[in-house]
């Protein structure tokens, strides 16, 4: 195999060039694993996102309360 960084001729089964320290394999040469349908993750219910979204909403307008109380008491 052939380096392209460097073209120097390495073994074939080599994960390196040997000259350059190149790597011949690259990330995008490996695909994912497959899943099987039994491995997926399962979706939450619908109602425990409309939960989180309105507790991260609560909060936030906690958040904004407290930032202008704080704000008004050092003018």
């Amino acid at each position: 195999m052939k380096c392209p960084a460097c073209g120097f001729d390495s073994p074939d089964d080599a994960p390196w060039c040997d000259l350059c320290k190149e790597p011949l394999r690259k990330q995008a040469d490996k695909k994912p694993p497959v899943m099987k349908d039994d491995e997926k993750v399962p979706l939450p219910p619908p109602w425990l996102r409309a939960f989180a979204w309105g507790f991260l909403g609560l909060w936030i307008v906690i958040g904004l309360v407290l930032a202008a109380i704080a704000l008004r008491r050092y003018r």
